[in-house]
């Protein structure tokens, strides 16, 4: 057992750190920590079903170590009696960028990389109710293969993805825009069958407010580092953007996002202007202004906000939240700040809830403690303009029921009286961004109280 102390004293430092923006951020407990059996490796978001469980995947582990299907509930609680297992010659393996939701029906879409009839990959259906049937076999003649994101539902009501190529008699290792019908067809709207278009769509596709498909490949295009593109339902296809390595960064693969301005946003993980500095670049794009830099990731201080991994969100108020060596938000007035400690390498996305929750997946190691993948929850203290979140994840007004103000500090024998308790923050320890050697200081010391064995959960009651 760990010892109560090690949280006291945690809690009596974070005091110590002054707020340094309108909206706190808390993490409060990791929620999950995969084993292997029930999957490794969580990739994509997750997907809020209709019956109060988030649904997700990992692309390993499980069975036939072909990835599994889990859900958790919106309140953190990780249903490990429901769990569905991929096999290799059935449903296909390693599913990839999480699952999307058929309207009515109480299902989901995912795609796997690999595996199924023809080893190309598959789409397969999942129910809430725990069935799981293989819609479709990739790798037919002059059909996709290798299915590289999540499927996407436009305005026709098709379905549309991405490949990581083609089957014969017309092989390409460029990629494909897809169209499913959502039963059993599977058409190439558009095949990258030239560098210029770049190469590795691995991202899957949004659809603009223009109606029109916007996508990113990884590799290729002019300078050899990726494109940004556009597609229309009809299969006319744009390169909107070729990225250059010490302009606006390279190898972006990440989902893309749709701004509340109408604008298209999205990160490039490597590089930027500062080429020898930098570390990866958000940008924003528009028809009439063409790809706008947001911001260049930049390795400053012990505890930097780098290397961008996945898609940005946006909540309510248009604040955006993404994922780098740390969780990170742009404020209202640009800015770009980190959210609490450091994480992990491996942290691949972030999803918000219906409930104003922050939920991220690391595929790997988090703190020394799994090799197989973690979930984790953030609770928002405060909105991006400084009022409190209505969201009170403990419904005890921020307090975790500690009537005298004092701080959640991860264990419920402890907590820290006064100050504050810590800006009446949701459960967890408060943790002010921008304080980078602060907070440096505080994660080496919470390394060496747990004797690396990552951070506290803390201990949830029902009712």
């Amino acid at each position: 057992m760990r010892s109560p102390a090690i949280y006291l004293a945690l809690s009596s430092l974070l005091l110590l750190v002054p707020p340094a923006s309108s909206a706190q951020i808390v993490l409060s407990e990791i929620l999950h920590q995969f084993d292997g059996q029930d999957g490794t490796a969580p990739v994509g978001r997750l997907t809020e079903g209709t019956d109060g469980f988030l649904y997700g995947v990992t692309s390993a582990g499980g069975a036939d170590n072909c990835g599994s299907v889990f859900r958790i509930s919106l309140d953190g609680q990780f249903d490990a009696n429901w769990r569905i297992n991929l096999i290799r010659a059935q449903t296909g393996c390693e599913p990839q960028m999480g699952l999307t939701a058929i309207p009515g029906e109480n299902a989901f879409f995912g795609t796997a990389r690999e595996g199924g009839a023809n080893g190309n990959g598959t789409i397969f259906r999942v129910t809430q109710n725990g069935t799981i049937t293989t819609a479709h076999h990739f790798g037919t003649l002059d059909s996709p293969r290798s299915p590289g994101g999540a499927l996407l539902l436009a305005s026709d009501g098709n379905w549309y993805g991405t490949s990581t190529g083609t089957s014969l008699p017309h092989p390409t290792i460029n990629g494909t825009i897809f169209r499913y019908d959502g039963k059993d067809t599977v058409t190439i709207l558009h095949e990258q069958d030239s560098d210029l278009h770049g190469r590795g769509t691995e991202g899957g596709l949004i659809q603009g407010e223009d109606g029109h498909l916007y996508g990113v490949a990884r590799f290729a295009g002019q300078h050899g580092d990726g494109t940004l593109f556009r597609v229309t339902l009809g299969g006319d296809f744009t390169v909107l953007h070729h990225f250059k390595r010490d302009v606006t960064g390279r190898s972006p693969s990440a989902p893309l996002a749709l701004g509340p301005d109408g604008a298209i946003y999205g990160v490039a993980p490597f590089d930027g202007p500062q080429s020898s500095g930098a570390f990866g670049t958000l940008f924003r794009y528009t028809s009439s202004e063409g790809l706008e830099l947001l911001h260049e990731f930049v390795s400053i201080g012990f505890t930097p906000v780098v290397t961008p991994q996945r898609g940005v969100v946006f909540d309510q108020d248009g604040t955006l939240y993404g994922t780098a060596f740390r969780i990170y938000r742009r404020t209202p007035n640009g800015e770009v700040e980190g959210l609490g400690p450091p994480l992990s390498i491996g942290t691949k996305s972030v999803m918000l809830t219906s409930n104003g929750d922050l939920f991220a997946l690391t595929e790997g190691n988090l703190v020394g403690q799994t090799d197989h993948g973690t979930i984790f929850v953030y609770w928002l203290s405060a909105a991006a303009n400084g009022t409190p979140n209505q969201q009170d994840p403990d419904g005890d007004s921020g307090t975790n029921g500690d009537q005298n103000g004092g701080t959640d500090t991860g264990d419920d024998d402890s907590e820290s009286s006064g100050g504050g308790g810590g800006g009446g923050s949701g459960g967890g320890c408060s943790l002010a961004s921008g304080q980078d050697h602060v907070l440096s200081l505080l994660f080496l010391l919470a390394l060496a109280g747990l004797g690396m064995r990552g951070y506290p959960r803390r201990a949830r009651t029902s009712g």
